[in-house]
């Protein structure tokens, strides 16, 4: 309390002395407009307060002290709606202020935007607004592998189920449909090969360590977790439910998760059954519906129950009370068709948008929507028996045909019409390498009076406007030179007197000299090594 007393009495003394001095101050200034007094002008002098005025000093300071803290203790009063209102409005609205300088009729200035910047251009909307093909490119960090998609624009489909179909080019892609590092972006399941040819040791209902390894999309690993036994599976105890139909299905998981997906294997091995958290369904193989189709099944041609790949069959969405049958009939279903040649299976046709009045229909001339993909043969084709049986493939992805119709009022189709062309998209490749290299992707557009399908589902050649076509280029690395050593030939020359080289002969390589994806037979002989940088080896 004495403290507290004393620095009042410190405070209130030096208050008198600057209010003093603050006085003389104002007495000895001049009047305003007169000259600064000399500097050598002395101050007036201060004076000392009495007891008595100490002690007015102190009472007043203790009555502004309370007042202080009575003012910090009643609660904040609030300003009227309409203060606020009126605060904000003069806050937010820039005030004018008169200029004496500037006219009355002359405009006020604009305002500096130059902070504001803009980072997108805005494209025009509506029906003619410009548009990409909405191709993406990104690269994996961990591996260094770049990635670019080129999607096809499709209509989009009734409901949840969303076709969609892109051209995904890598570049550790080998040769795809759409050529070197080019494929489609279908779903698939498919035998691992990575460690052999596949055993095709199946026994329905029953998995062993000999069974086969499964992989989806060509390279999502699968684990096995449990055969489905009455609703429970003996692996798992967080509670997880299977639908009914699942009784005697094998259930897997990924082996890295991430999109969440639940796979079903049919035990009778022809059917798949995807489950994503949207409630959508994927059938791989043959679907399960009355009219079943065998196209999306890959097998051996002379034992037919060795499957080696199930491609997608039938997409559907939750609609229609799809999730607990046997043998769904969703309401809004897409269905897939392949063609089949030296033991590989080709996506052909893609239809979608069924007649809301004919959910379950085979007529696939009934649809809506209905893509259509062309294929021509390749140059460069590749055998491959790594599935244990021949498989051949020979054909390219030349051009995709997309057609519509419209429903009537109803949903149905009481009016049978056939569907016109919507847009075909046209792929073309570099004529000038044995191996197809994607050269362009164009769009064409429907004519003034569009061409409509004939009764295979197939167009007539068209001739309508075509966007500008979207260009790729390859960077080709050609034989690097050795000093000492001659430039690499690419030319072929044939060799007079070469000796018949059996591949047995331990000097006989197989190897891809020229780069053109065919093997050439490469012989060196240590024994005739000439010097002068000419090497003693040639290939036939």
């Amino acid at each position: 309390m004495r403290s507290w007393s004393i620095a009042l009495v410190a405070l209130a003394v030096a208050a008198m002395a600057s209010g003093h001095a603050a006085s003389a101050a104002g007495r000895d200034a001049p009047p305003a407009g007169n000259a600064a007094p000399p500097r050598n002008q002395a101050a007036a002098p201060s004076r000392v307060p009495s007891p008595a005025e100490l002690e007015a000093i102190k009472a007043k300071a203790k009555a502004a002290a309370k007042a202080r803290e009575s003012q910090k203790a009643a609660p904040e009063a609030k300003p009227s709606k309409a203060k606020a209102n009126a605060a904000t409005t003069s806050a937010a609205a820039p005030k004018a202020t008169v200029d004496a300088t500037t006219p009355a009729a002359a405009p006020a200035a604009a305002p500096d935007r130059a902070a504001v910047s803009s980072h997108a251009i805005a494209l025009p909307q509506g029906q003619g607004k410009v548009e990409g093909l909405g191709e993406s490119f990104s690269v994996q960090a961990s591996t260094g592998i770049a990635t670019f998609a080129v999607p096809i624009p499709v209509p989009p489909a009734r409901g949840a189920v969303d076709p969609a179909f892109s051209l995904h080019y890598k570049t550790s892609g080998g040769a795809g449909l759409a050529g070197i590092g080019w494929d489609m972006g279908v779903p698939f399941i498919a035998r691992e090969t990575n460690k052999g040819v596949p055993r095709y040791d199946d026994r329905p209902g029953i998995f062993h360590p000999e069974q086969d390894r499964f992989v989806f999309g060509g390279g999502q690993a699968l684990v096995p977790i449990c055969v489905i036994v009455v609703d429970n599976c003996a692996e798992v105890t967080t509670g997880e439910r299977f639908p009914s139909w699942a009784d005697g299905w094998q259930y897997f998981r990924s082996a890295v998760e991430g999109g969440y997906q639940r796979f079903f294997w049919a035990p009778n091995g022809r059917t798949w059954r995807v489950q994503e958290q949207s409630g959508n369904t994927w059938e791989l193989g043959e679907p399960l519906e009355d009219l079943p189709d065998t196209s999306a099944i890959e097998a051996d041609p002379e034992h037919p129950t060795h499957i080696y790949k199930w491609n997608v069959a039938r997409q559907y969405d939750p609609e229609g009370g799809t999730q607990g049958q046997a043998k769904p009939t969703p309401r809004n279903a897409v269905r897939y068709r392949y063609f089949h040649k030296d033991g590989a299976a080709y996506l052909q046709d893609v239809y979608y948008t069924n007649p809301a009045t004919a959910v379950d229909t085979g007529d696939l001339a009934s649809y809506g929507v209905h893509v259509h993909f062309a294929y021509e043969v390749r140059p460069d084709a590749t055998t491959s028996f790594r599935t244990g049986y021949r498989v051949r493939m020979d054909q390219r992805i030349t051009r995709v045909d997309v057609t519509t119709k419209p429903f009537d009022a109803g949903g149905g189709n009481a009016v049978p019409m056939p569907r016109v062309v919507l847009r075909r998209v046209h792929l073309t490749y570099d004529p000038a390498y044995h191996q197809s290299y994607l050269l362009g992707v164009q769009a064409e557009g429907r004519e003034p009076v569009p061409a409509t399908e004939g009764a295979d589902g197939l167009l007539p050649p068209t001739s309508g406007e075509r966007l500008p076509a979207m260009r790729l280029t390859y960077t080709h690395v050609g034989p690097a030179a050795i000093d000492g050593f001659e430039p690499f030939d690419t030319q072929e020359r044939p060799i007079v007197g070469a000796p018949a080289l059996p591949f047995s002969d331990p000097n006989v390589t197989l190897m891809d000299v020229d780069q053109d994806g065919l093997p050439d037979m490469v012989h060196a002989d240590p024994s005739r090594y000439r010097a002068l940088g000419i090497p003693s080896f040639g290939w036939f």
